[in-house]
């Protein structure tokens, strides 16, 4: 029995860094050739006037070249925590500009999308800018994935006592209750999400980087109605 366990647990081990390291070199391969369709389309907007067609077609190209790029950052992220590699730099600093940018680029991304924003008076925080980018990211690129076209998804970010909660809530399919306590286990993926991209690792890289501010992420979710992910940071 013994021996049986070993030997599934070095398969295991084996299949973890085989996917690290095919997520790291194909990252970083669509990266460059991502800079140059950016910064042509970019080029030809300015050149086509802004009001021309072709303006608007060269945004578009923009808009989903970015969509990939943050893909691709999602990737690398989850790479550099398998690699024990993942650099954090807190600062004190607001967040209520990063809910902000992040939920105009989900905008600009989905203008089909209708997203609310409700920032209360805050205080500051020690925050990994670049952490807290990422993980907004993931959550609100979540909320538009696993909701149906038009649904809105709404904003939250209020201080509860000692602590700051920012909230992301959606209207989309929910999750199981049999699925709920395996959600930010690393390439789980809910039952009701067959037939829907995904690689299941975003919720896993959010929980991390949550513990390294010393915060928490928790979820609460009815299957066909919706979900809240919310992120809990300490004043400090």
């Amino acid at each position: 029995m013994e021996r049986r366990l070993q030997k599934a647990l070095v398969r295991e081990k084996a299949v973890v860094e085989t996917q690290r390291l095919f997520l790291s070199v194909t990252s970083h391969d669509f990266r460059t050739p991502l800079t140059i369709i950016d910064g042509a389309a970019r080029r030809i907007g300015r050149m086509a006037g802004a009001d021309s067609p072709i303006a608007e077609r060269a945004a578009a190209i923009r808009a989903t070249a970015r969509r990939m790029a943050q893909a691709i950052d999602r990737t690398l992220g989850w790479s550099s925590i398998a690699e024990g590699k993942v650099a954090f730099h807190p600062e004190l600093a607001d967040i209520g500009p990063m809910v902000e940018k992040a939920v105009a680029n989900q905008r600009a991304l989905h203008p089909d999308r209708a997203f609310s924003v409700e920032l209360g008076e805050l205080p500051a925080l020690l925050l990994d800018a670049g952490l807290i980018e990422r993980s907004l990211d993931n959550l609100l690129s979540n909320a538009v994935k696993y909701s149906p076209a038009g649904a809105g998804v709404d904003v939250r970010c209020v201080r509860r006592g000692k602590r700051v909660e920012l909230s992301v809530s959606d209207h989309g399919i929910g999750v199981p209750e049999a699925d709920m306590r395996r959600m930010f286990t690393r390439f789980f993926r809910a039952g009701n999400t067959r037939g829907t991209k995904g690689t299941g690792i975003g919720l896993n890289a959010v929980k991390f980087y949550m513990g390294l501010h010393g915060g928490k992420v928790a979820l609460r979710s009815v299957e066909g109605e919706g979900s809240t992910f919310t992120l809990s940071f300490p004043i400090k």
